[in-house]
């Protein structure tokens, strides 16, 4: 059994505000693109088998140039993406499936611009996928939560609430599978957890830090920033 990471960079970032510019994955954050820093993150990893890359077409060369010069190992190849997310994840898997044929290898699915989760947190991931069959990163709710309808809104409980985030992992015999399904149904699921859910998987949890965010806007962009340059500050000064 292996640990392949799989990580999906093939959006242009339109939630960005910046149609037309450098696909956010490309951002530099300390002088090097985001989807290096998280490329890194798991290539670090003794417990990494491989990472397959799904990445904007007109952007592989680019890529390939950044995994060169910052010596990035384990990326096994860099696969076109989709006109989805979850095209490009399933673009991902029909990848894997020809290389890493093993059908109860860890699929490690993690966005490219999502690059502050902590190497013991990936760890505690797969000791849970290990046990379980998979495994769901979720950060807990730190603000009320309304449920809005129209009659009557609902305000619950936020203690019972969390984030889903990544990484989310599975099997590949499941999460080809649910793939597969969700073809033949013509769904489209934000994500691999909401996907298998509605198949009728029974999803085992992982809690980590709300820092594990997403670039989606421009705040999330300067949170990010701060965020690593924290943790440079931490990792020089051992603080």
């Amino acid at each position: 059994m292996k640990n392949i990471v799989l990580i999906f960079a093939g959006g242009m970032g339109q939630r960005m505000g910046s149609s037309g510019a450098l696909p956010k994955q490309f951002l530099l954050i300390n002088n090097k693109p985001i989807i290096i820093h998280t490329l890194e993150l798991f290539s670090q990893l003794k417990e990494i088998d491989s990472i397959v890359v799904v990445c904007l077409k007109e952007y592989i060369k680019v890529l390939e140039k950044y995994i060169k010069e910052y010596a990035v190992e384990k990326v096994a190849t860099i696969v076109s993406g989709g006109t989805t997310g979850q095209e490009s994840i399933f673009n991902g898997l029909l990848t894997i499936k020809k290389i890493e044929c093993c059908e109860d290898n860890n699929i490690i699915i993690h966005d490219g611009v999502r690059p502050l989760v902590s190497s013991k947190e990936i760890l505690r991931s797969i000791t849970c996928a290990n046990l379980n069959g998979n495994a769901i990163n979720i950060s807990p709710m730190t603000e009320t939560v309304l449920i809005k309808k129209e009659n009557q809104s609902e305000i619950v409980d936020r203690n019972i609430c969390y984030h889903i985030k990544a990484p989310q992992i599975f099997k590949f015999k499941d999460i080809f599978d649910f793939h597969i399904r969700a073809k033949n149904d013509c769904r489209e699921f934000i994500d691999s957890a909401s996907m298998a859910s509605y198949y009728g998987k029974k999803l085992f949890f992982v809690e980590c830090s709300n820092d594990n965010i997403k670039l989606t806007t421009p705040k999330d962009f300067y949170l990010m920033q701060a965020l690593i340059q924290a943790k440079s500050v931490e990792d020089i000064f051992g603080i």
